[in-house]
């Protein structure tokens, strides 16, 4: 079942479930999404959290230091959303470097930023106009199987653990 929880609650529930964990792949259609799995088992509150996850990302988001980012964008960027192919190229390059595992997760009022150990950060802002800010869900081979989730929406969190 899908609860409201406090601001509190749910960033210590994202940084329980992101660090360890890597990024295996990434999908881009109308936002982009990554794919992660974890190599041991995590805990939350004495559950154990999933171990393969897809975090979708509606709102704003960039790599590193956002003015270092706008240069990339205008350097490297093309077409209609020019920030698009810039963001793929990078994840893509995070993907397949040394390091590319989560090693922290801060959060403030307007902003969640995932620290790797190859020092690369992804940074989401979370006041937008969008549905939701980012999703965070078990992927399961069933679907009879709840999914676990963790939804930023409204400014507010939302969890389901069971």
């Amino acid at each position: 079942m899908t609860r409201l929880i406090e601001e509190s609650e749910a960033k210590e529930l994202l940084k329980a479930w992101l660090v360890g964990a890597s990024i295996t792949s990434f999908r881009f259609g109308t936002a982009f999404s990554l794919e992660l799995a974890r190599p041991v088992d995590a805990h939350y509150k004495k559950s154990k959290l999933p171990e393969f996850s897809e975090m979708v990302f509606l709102e704003e988001w960039w790599l590193g230091e956002r003015s270092e980012w706008g240069k990339k964008v205008i350097s490297r960027g093309a077409g209609v959303e020019p920030d698009e192919p810039v963001k793929a190229f990078e994840l893509a390059k995070l993907i397949w470097s040394e390091g590319n595992i989560v090693c922290d997760v801060s959060a403030s009022e307007n902003s969640i930023s995932i620290k790797f150990e190859n020092s690369e950060v992804i940074h989401i802002l979370c006041n937008g106009e969008d549905e939701f800010a980012f999703s965070l869900t078990e992927k399961n081979e069933s679907e009879h199987l709840g999914k676990r989730s963790l939804v930023l929406s409204n400014c507010e969190y939302f969890a389901n653990l069971c």
